[in-house]
């Protein structure tokens, strides 16, 4: 014969327990609040990513309607991409790669992100300004092979990068946007930007982890903007920047720590004083 086990109420109990425990009082809202550490974690940190989610159209940015945070490879690459605004509650992702997408004119849309770790913008050829990003961290920023882009907006709330690269954006004038970053704990590669003529916006670079490659920058004529940079930890290359002076060159190597080799060669010569 089976056994049933019921749970009586205390005042119906007395006679056979000896006595009840005292009720515990409920936790309120306010007491969980107190015990709370920080916000939670984020899916970034948490969840193992899923495989690469793939956006060709603006039907399908309507149809995935992403959110908040996600953890995956988000690809949006199409000639079926107009806009951007079915990513507008989308605030945490893996690697955002905006690539390709010979129609879109503008990034509106995503100004509320608040974290990516890897931000890709390349042969996004209509696209001439980026917007303001005032809340977004990111990990590793690659812009490159944008035809038109003049401005990168603005991300002030980046002070760190994990890598930079900045590559053939052929009609960029400055890195205005990038005023707040002070370290990159990998590589940072500022090359075949054929408008620039110093770096006046990374004035609150300090140390760069990994190697620096200035290479191929046809009017770039001073490293002003760099002064603060003081710390590589690999290698340098300053190559083929015909306007820029050797002994510019030769003075920001003897300012900075440097933990690689260092090659520099191509540079104006002809400009020392």
């Amino acid at each position: 014969m089976s056994s049933r086990h019921f749970a009586l109420p205390c005042t119906l109990a007395l006679t056979v327990l000896t006595g009840c425990p005292a009720e515990e009082p409920p936790v309120s809202a306010e007491t969980e609040t107190e015990t709370e550490t920080g916000p939670p974690p984020s899916c970034l940190d948490t969840d193992t990513p899923g495989e690469d989610i793939i956006i060709n159209s603006d039907a399908d940015m309507e149809e995935l309607a992403l959110s908040g945070c996600v953890p995956e490879h988000v690809i949006v690459s199409g000639g079926a991409v107009t806009s951007l605004a079915g990513l507008s509650e989308l605030r945490e992702v893996g690697i955002l790669d905006l690539r390709f997408n010979p129609v879109l004119d503008s990034f509106v849309g995503i100004e509320g992100l608040e974290r990516v770790d890897h931000l890709i913008i390349t042969g996004d050829n209509k696209v001439a300004n980026l917007p303001e990003f005032p809340n977004l961290v990111v990990g590793r920023l690659t812009i490159a092979s944008n035809e038109i882009l003049e401005d990168l907006g603005g991300f002030p709330a980046v002070t760190s990068l994990t890598r930079l690269e900045i590559d053939s954006n052929i009609a960029l004038t400055d890195l205005s946007g990038l005023d707040a970053l002070e370290s990159i704990t990998g590589d940072m590669l500022l090359t075949n930007s054929p408008i620039f003529v110093d770096y006046a916006n990374l004035g609150a670079l300090i140390s760069v982890g990994g190697s620096v490659d200035i290479q191929d920058n046809s009017e770039l004529d001073t490293l002003a903007g760099l002064g603060q940079l003081t710390s590589i930890g690999d290698g340098l290359r300053i190559i083929n920047n015909p306007k820029l002076s050797e002994c510019l060159v030769g003075d920001f190597i003897a300012a900075a720590e440097i933990g690689g080799a260092v090659l520099f060669a191509d540079n104006q010569s002809d400009l020392c004083d």
